[in-house]
């Protein structure tokens, strides 16, 4: 039950809406045109209603790092009932949409409790729902590598665009652009200045974007089905990681090396050339940036320098596991997900969110929700072995680890990016291991064309 490639000529819907969205990117934030956001809406229309199943999922993907432009939620809930319409609401396979109805379930239990909008129900459960829907239908032809570079593609085009928005602004001095210290520079923030939908990112979650990125361009890579373009889009993703100053993206990124030097598919001898070179490639990389700005590397050490390096975080943890044991009922079945620093704030002195994950939830949920979301994601573990035809490698499992390990630093349940990567997460898991077949099916088809 191999994940087969589809043929390049189905995925031309796609490719006009990339085209399409990237002109409005374009448009918007390097030609300052005031682009309105259902524009962008509009567009997200052309794989939702048109497009194949792995148009569709590649849209998924892409929505990661396009989610800052425009309402994506509600393309994203559009998109679940047009799935749903096509398997005439037929659901099967994964008992996962069934465990997220009851998250919902769970969620109105709390609305009692502080202010609720359910306008602001239906948006924060979007993403969780289409998760739901993709682990309960058919996904067995989704092309695989479309999504991957789907999301490849859209994260380091954004990228790109960001950068030369910076460069626009100090007259296209790249030492200008890079020698502020780490305190008042980290590449995220295009223009602060500007309102809603502006082009700019938490620092962090960048980071975490542009890891995740690379973590499926050298899965193709471990498979021995890349291009030169996916080790290129692999590169850049690392190189805009790394300019994040995420603490977090730059020990990921070189965990996703390691590993995958490690998990790649092939003889142990290619591993030790492949590593030597990958070595001498950043070797190269660093010493041509350090010439070009020593600044960048100056302000990394410096955010790991500092004596604070979880930066605040081990007292969120502290706060909020205090708030938990205050009250059983707390503890049990928590306070909700909306607005749930507004519903903690009068009672502990606390002034963020939680900044970690399953923390989050247990505050949200009580200890029900922990255990309703280690369900969930068994259920993706699970449902996905089966499209792989029980032959998983490892490395498949680093875009969950990689999304996992992200929320230990952050948000999992008002993540909208962390909830969206589960599914491309899930994509990633129901890839078969033997890539002959795939092969073979191609050949098969251009046999028969």
């Amino acid at each position: 039950m191999v994940l087969r490639i589809k043929k390049k000529e189905e995925n031309r819907i796609f490719k006009v809406y990339m085209l399409a969205m990237f002109s409005l990117f374009i448009a918007r934030y390097l030609f300052e045109i005031n682009v309105p956001a259902i524009v962008f809406l509009a567009v997200a229309m052309i794989p939702i209603c048109f497009g194949s199943v792995s148009e569709q999922m590649a849209f998924v993907a892409s929505c990661i790092p396009f989610s800052i432009a425009f309402q994506y939620k509600y393309a994203i809930l559009i998109l679940t009932v047009v799935i749903l319409f096509k398997n005439q609401w037929r659901l099967k396979r994964s008992g996962a949409f069934i465990i997220i109805m009851f998250m919902m379930v769970w969620e109105l239990c709390h609305a009692y409790y502080g202010g609720f909008s359910y306008v602001e129900y239906l948006r924060d459960f979007a993403e969780l729902i289409l998760l739901g829907v993709i682990t309960s239908i058919n996904i067995k032809d989704v092309d695989y590598k479309l999504v991957i570079r789907s999301l490849a593609v859209s994260v380091v085009g954004v990228c790109i665009i960001m950068l030369i928005m910076q460069l626009q602004q100090h007259n296209f001095n790249l030492v200008a652009v890079f020698a502020r210290s780490a305190k008042h520079f980290r590449f995220g923030q295009s223009n602060m200045e500007a309102g809603d939908f502006a082009l700019n990112f938490n620092a962090n979650n960048l980071g975490f974007i542009c890891n995740l990125s690379a973590c499926g361009c050298m899965l193709l890579a471990s498979r021995k089905e890349h291009s030169r373009t996916d080790i290129v889009l692999a590169i850049l993703s690392i190189v805009f990681a790394m300019m994040t100053m995420s603490r977090a993206a730059i020990v990921c990124s070189v965990i996703i090396i390691i590993a995958f030097l490690i998990l790649t598919e092939g003889k142990f001898i290619n591993k030790i050339f492949s590593g030597i070179g990958g070595i001498a490639v950043a070797i190269a990389a660093v010493i041509l940036i350090w010439i070009l700005v020593p600044s960048v590397f100056e302000n990394i050490l410096e955010r790991f320098q500092r004596a604070d390096v979880w930066n605040g975080r081990g007292e969120l943890l502290k706060y909020y596991g205090e708030f938990l044991m205050s009250s059983w009922k707390y503890f049990m079945f928590g306070i909700g997900m909306q607005n749930i620093f507004e519903k903690v704030s009068p009672y502990f002195p606390v002034h963020n969110v939680p900044h970690m994950g399953f923390q989050e939830v247990w505050v949200a949920w009580g200890i029900v929700g922990v255990v309703i979301i280690l369900i969930v994601l068994w259920k993706i573990v699970t449902t996905s072995k089966y499209y792989a035809d029980g032959k998983r490698q490892l490395y498949q499992f680093m875009p969950l680890g990689l999304t996992l390990l992200f929320t230990m630093s952050g948000q999992l349940l008002t993540s909208s990016r962390s909830l969206i990567a589960l599914s491309f997460a899930y994509i990633c898991l129901c890839v078969g291991e033997n890539t002959s077949n795939t092969q073979n099916t191609q050949n098969l088809e251009k046999q028969y064309e």
